[in-house]
């Protein structure tokens, strides 16, 4: 636990702290290269996801890593959005999108930062 001395194996640690070491070792290992991960949010709770977006994105901004996620969890693209509304996070375009495979046509719909951010204020599906 943080901030104790106490050692806890990792085995007596939950799914979701196994997938978050998975997808940051996964990140590190692809330094200056790309990752793709299969449904992101996967054994993760919701109440964690803003902070694995953090996690995802400086560390692969430090690393020079390209991340393709999926998801189909509305929450996933919540958490994304409100960490990119929080200021001190100076998310950009560059950082961070969001693209939808449109159902009728299957071409790509394109969401930038302030897409993702308005889509989340308004409830508009973006799945």
């Amino acid at each position: 636990m943080l901030g104790s001395e106490k050692i806890f194996s990792l085995g007596s640690m939950g799914a979701g702290v196994w997938r978050m070491l998975s997808i940051a070792v996964s990140i590190l290992h692809s330094k200056n290269g790309y990752l793709f991960i299969d449904e992101i949010d996967s054994g993760l709770h919701c109440t964690v996801l803003e902070k694995m977006w953090k996690m995802v994105i400086e560390t692969a901004k430090r690393l020079n890593v390209q991340v393709f996620a999926t998801t189909h969890s509305y929450d996933c693209i919540e958490a994304l959005a409100y960490y990119c509304m929080r200021k001190e996070n100076k998310v950009t375009d560059d950082d961070v999108a969001l693209h939808r495979i449109d159902r009728e046509d299957g071409k790509s719909v394109y969401y930038n930062v302030e897409r993702i951010k308005m889509a989340v204020e308004n409830r508009i599906e973006v799945r």
